[in-house]
């Protein structure tokens, strides 16, 4: 097994061996061609993040280390999707919020159990595997609440199914800006009398970080790009929490124009050296650390 494979296999376990100055040599081969790319909200915020994380991750396209957060993420992102799948004529006008629950958390038991052996190689602790169990039950029980007290305020005047149609957003939309080199999805677009992008979060915390909003400017500046016109707010649907929304300004446009700007005109080559470590002390923290911690060693 080379060295490369050595390292991938570690990562894949959850080690993070630092590997010696040469080995890192040996294992980093730098590319002399332009590395350009379109940039995503994903990429763009990584650069913002650390330079040389994004390195790894988009120009050396080194694989990430599973964790429990982006496989719970997948699956709950998954069952709103299937939620909003349903047949409203089914569910009945009396109680029809608990029928959602039992339908939705039934949903998530079963694609969590599909899940069981990636979860399980993860390492976690039958304590930890329980808690983030109840926690996404939690998100998703909390989901259907929203969801059920918007519903109920259009009761009065349409029936169940028409207003679970009416309340349904547009959900998994691409776009790309051709002008700003950037694309993504979107999780939720509603159109009614505003124009409303939510993204979806599964953070422990409602803290709306500046990577969220730089993301949601961004998203507003691709919609504005394919259809001629702002979204009227964007927001984050944090699943513990509730939802947090701002307004779009031409002052947050102009902000996603600067931060793809930004990235664009630094991250085209393909010399570790041009992609400095970041300034932020996110290379390891309590529970975890960088996927790259062990190609990199930290500050």
């Amino acid at each position: 097994m080379n060295e490369l494979a050595r390292v991938f296999e570690e990562m894949k376990r959850g080690k993070h061996a630092p590997l010696h100055k040469s080995g890192m040599q040996s294992t980093v081969k730098e590319f002399s061609s332009d590395c350009s790319r379109v940039q995503s909200p994903s990429s763009i915020n990584t650069y913002f993040e650390c330079p040389r994380k994004y390195f790894y991750k988009y120009i050396k396209e080194l694989p990430s280390k599973p964790s429990i957060h982006l496989i719970r993420g997948k699956l709950v992102h998954s069952v709103l999707e299937d939620f909003f799948k349903l047949n409203p004529a089914k569910l009945s006008t009396v109680g029809f919020d608990v029928e959602l629950k039992v339908i939705l958390l039934e949903d998530f038991k079963r694609k969590w159990q599909e899940s069981r052996d990636s979860i399980l190689n993860l390492g976690l602790s039958k304590d930890e595997r329980v808690a983030y169990f109840s926690d996404s039950k939690r998100m998703i029980s909390n989901f259907v609440d929203h969801f059920s007290e918007r519903l109920r305020l259009h009761l009065p005047k349409m029936q169940l199914h028409e207003a679970f149609r009416l309340l349904t957003p547009e959900r998994e939309i691409f776009l790309e800006s051709k002008t700003h080199k950037v694309r993504g999805y979107l999780d939720a677009v509603y159109r009614g009398e505003k124009v409303s992008i939510i993204d979806y979060k599964t953070s422990s915390t409602d803290t709306f970080r500046e990577e969220y909003k730089r993301q949601l400017a961004i998203y507003s500046l691709m919609y504005l790009d394919n259809f001629g016109r702002l979204p009227d707010e964007v927001g984050v649907h944090f699943l513990l929490y509730g939802l947090k929304t701002l307004p779009v300004t031409d002052e947050l446009v102009e902000e996603a124009k600067n931060a793809c700007s930004y990235v664009h005109e630094r991250a085209h080559s393909g010399k570790i050296a041009d992609y400095p470590k970041g300034s932020q002390p996110l290379c390891k923290w309590g529970s975890g650390a960088c996927d790259f911690l062990g190609f990199c060693g930290g500050k």
